[in-house]
């Protein structure tokens, strides 16, 4: 299931680099995990699934966030109350759906850069403790230190 950020560059010529994952903090609220690897992320967009849509729609947005300036390293993003230097562009709205899919990107229009994507339900990031990352589009789980140890080939 591939995944290009919305809006952010095209799927011919973004270059795809690091890692997107999902956590949930010490208040329970999810946050976004990246590794950027060589890259940077401006954007971080939250998406619906494509079930009951056309070809030619677009994922809908659930929620996004915008940094002040581009980022890179290892970052942790509260989707619920982000530190500065990211701010809330789109409030997250999950489906109430359990078995909704839930789509997270990251990246950088200005690069034509993106993370890779995670895609998992509701009811698995419900699940969530604050050790566990979820990746890939399979909605595995592994722990934080592995996440970052296979983020960055």
């Amino acid at each position: 299931m591939g995944l290009g950020l919305a809006g952010c560059g095209n799927a011919v010529t973004t270059e795809v680099t690091g890692r997107v994952g999902l956590q949930r903090d010490d208040r329970g609220d999810i946050t976004v995990v990246i590794d950027t690897c060589r890259s940077r992320v401006s954007e971080i967009i939250v998406s619906a699934g494509r079930d009951g849509l056309s070809a030619d729609q677009p994922n809908p947005t659930l929620g996004a966030l915008r940094a002040a300036t581009p980022q890179s390293g290892r970052l942790s993003v509260s989707l619920a109350s982000p530190a500065h230097p990211w701010s809330v562009t789109r409030p997250l709205a999950l489906l109430q759906d359990p078995n909704a899919l839930v789509l997270v990107d990251a990246g950088d229009r200005e690069d034509d850069t993106a993370t890779s994507p995670v895609g998992t339900t509701v009811a698995r990031i419900g699940e969530l403790t604050k050790d566990q990352v979820i990746v890939g589009n399979d909605s595995e789980v592994v722990s934080v230190d592995r996440f970052h140890a296979a983020a960055c080939p």
